[in-house]
């Protein structure tokens, strides 16, 4: 009679620990208080450091890729803490979404409350005013040479990044230009055959394509035939109506066969 009642109580005081612990563990939400850095510049590698409380082993860090319908990608920590985790980016983000939602994710499914990661597409410069240049002082009977004043150049957007960066030759398709500082009527210039559409001898040179304008950051251009795959890569740029223009990235153009080996 004494053992059966020993072992009663001891199943009873293993259920009691037993439901202690499960009620702990309920309890024990990862909670997020700080992201650094939290604003980031696009395509550019950097490590994202998290601190809180309520990391568990196993956890996982959930970012934002799109917006509608919402999707998140899981990174898994360089490093791990109860209270810090260290997620490394090797390729960075681009501008799809200048904000993204992220949270932490225990492997018992509690989350985190969300945070936001600002995408950049530049640093901002320093708000510091300049120093004044140091008024020059003349002596009495000294000629002074006076300089004509800088012609004003006209500052251009900045193209960062396509999408697709390759396409397969004689394809329709849409490309998307992530950048900065777009401004509607802005045109695509792409090293293409000027000849095209004609029987006469392909000659390549820029040529300027009408772009959708989606924004600053934005714009995209449609093609119906696509490009030959020679050359197989051609030079994109943007050209605002205003002459500025951004810098060139290169757009490649595989044969068909290639891809479908791949």
């Amino acid at each position: 009679m004494y053992a059966a009642r020993r072992k009663t109580g001891t199943a009873l005081l293993a259920l009691l620990l037993s439901a202690v612990s499960i009620g702990f563990a309920a309890d024990e939400k990862p909670v997020v208080e700080s992201i650094e850095p939290a604003e980031v510049v696009a395509l550019t590698p950097f490590e994202l450091v998290l601190s809180g409380s309520g990391f568990a082993e196993g956890a996982r860090v959930f970012v934002q890729t799109r917006e509608n319908p919402a999707r998140y990608m899981a990174y898994r920590p360089a490093s791990l803490t109860p209270e810090e985790i260290r997620v490394s980016f090797g390729l960075g983000f681009n501008l799809r979404l200048s904000e993204r939602s992220l949270f932490v994710e225990n492997p018992d499914g509690s989350r985190s409350e969300p945070l936001v990661l600002r995408v950049l597409a530049r640093r901002p410069q320093s708000e510091e005013p300049e120093p004044e240049p140091e008024a020059e002082t003349v002596e009495s009977g000294e000629e002074v040479e006076e300089t004509a004043e800088p012609a004003e150049t006209v500052a251009g957007p900045t193209l960062l990044e396509l999408q697709p960066a390759e396409v397969v030759e004689a394809s329709k398709f849409s490309l998307l230009l992530i950048g900065e500082g777009f401004v509607e009527g802005a045109e695509v210039v792409v090293s293409a055959n000027t000849n095209a559409g004609s029987y006469r001898t392909p000659e390549y040179g820029e040529v300027a394509f009408t772009a959708e304008y989606l924004g600053e950051t934005l714009l995209e251009v449609s093609f119906d035939r696509g490009f030959y795959h020679e050359p197989a890569t051609r030079e994109v740029f943007v050209r605002n109506p205003d002459g500025g223009e951004s810098a060139r990235l290169l757009l490649a153009v595989s044969r068909i066969g290639k891809r479908n080996e791949r």
